[in-house]
């Protein structure tokens, strides 16, 4: 079972001035003022050990609530705990880079105090054995007068913690951020491009169906001047296209539900135009991917948005092209025209932008 951590961050100023004198109950016990935070804690708690980030030091000599305390504290108790239930015993210390002091009074009005844990050590720890139902006021103070000593204020009934050998930088477990952060599982343009052009083998990314050896077989062979080309496509798929192609040569995060790593569609251009237009004409609203040997690009909306059935313009085409047709809703497919022309002031018919239904997806 995973520890949870509790770090609260609460950065604490030790009052000047003033002393430590304690009010009297109607008992006759000696109660100290409100501390600066308050926390119940019951045993078995699972934030064990807790944590709490606040500055010690002050200017209240600690001898004032026992002649045994040394050091320096704030007129207010640093922390107070609500104690409740039953453990062999519970451990407070203070983690810092200087030297501080502890003072904690226990629910009787007595005191327990620590300056060093050990010789070598000089941080602060008290051990409370069999700690009984009520209040503990905690004291951070420092050795010297008026010093502000940043630090960890740490609670535990866990007998394999102690000041001795903690490690704050152990309580929260995480990996470093990459650089660039990337989907799992990115086929990536790379491997697509490599399998168009034969020079990888991989039937997971162009489908086996679809090749001859290790030479790709076009769906269509376009020699120029024999454009526009049609064929009806349906977008049925379930993978979120970001995983095949996380985003395109323009930085765009390519998004829609397409059927997999192999395309849907091939074609080959060997004719002399400067650009080609793709472009699919649908019921409803959705993605075009278009893969070269040397481009990738990806499209949502034509005309500025205002338009939602997507549009590519090819660069210098030459070779062989791989082409997804992308839905946003998983449980409708999509049924249209793709449109492969060497004229781009060609335009698709208008298909006005629709808001997203509840199931739409397939946007990282």
């Amino acid at each position: 079972m995973r520890t949870i951590i509790l770090l609260m961050l609460a950065m604490l100023l030790s009052l000047p001035g003033g002393s430590a004198a304690l009010a009297q109950t109607d008992a006759g016990g000696d109660v100290a003022p409100a501390a600066f935070l308050t926390m119940n804690l019951k045993a078995g708690f699972p934030l064990d050990p807790f944590v709490v980030s606040l500055n010690g030091g002050g200017e209240v000599a600690a001898s004032t609530l026992d002649e045994t305390c040394v050091g320096f504290i704030p007129a207010t108790p640093s922390f107070t705990v609500n104690w409740e239930g039953e453990v062999d015993a519970f451990d407070v210390f203070y983690y810092s880079d200087f030297d501080p002091t502890l003072v904690v009074q226990l629910p009787d009005g007595s005191y327990l105090c620590n300056d060093d844990a050990s010789d070598t050590l000089l941080d602060p720890e008290v051990t409370i054995e069999a700690p009984a139902v009520g209040q503990y006021n905690l004291w951070v103070g420092s050795y010297d007068k008026g010093q502000l000593i940043p630090g960890f204020l740490v609670i535990t009934a866990n007998r394999t913690v102690s000041v001795n050998d903690f490690d704050p930088g152990v309580l929260v477990k995480r990996s470093p951020i990459a650089d660039e952060v990337q989907p799992a599982d990115v086929v990536g343009a790379d491997a697509v491009q490599a399998a168009l052009t034969g020079e990888s083998a991989e039937s997971d990314v162009v489908a086996a169906s679809r090749a001859a050896g290790q030479s790709v077989v076009p769906d269509v062979e376009l020699m120029g001047g024999d454009t526009p080309i049609t064929a009806t496509l349906v977008a049925n798929g379930e993978t979120p296209v970001f995983t095949v192609i996380h985003e395109d040569d323009n930085g765009i995060v390519c998004s829609g539900l397409v059927s997999g790593a192999a395309p849907e569609f091939i074609f080959r251009y060997s004719g002399d135009a400067s650009a080609l237009r793709v472009f699919f004409e649908g019921e409803a609203d959705t993605s075009l991917i278009v893969v070269g040997e040397q481009v990738v690009l990806c499209s949502d909306d034509s005309a500025a948005g205002e338009n939602a059935n997507p549009v590519i313009d090819v660069p210098a085409p030459a070779g062989l092209y791989g082409v997804w047709v992308g839905r946003f809703d998983p449980t409708i497919p999509v049924t249209g025209t793709l449109t492969i022309v060497e004229e781009t002031d060609t335009t698709p018919v208008q298909l006005a932008p629709m808001a997203p239904s509840a199931n739409a997806t397939a946007t990282p």
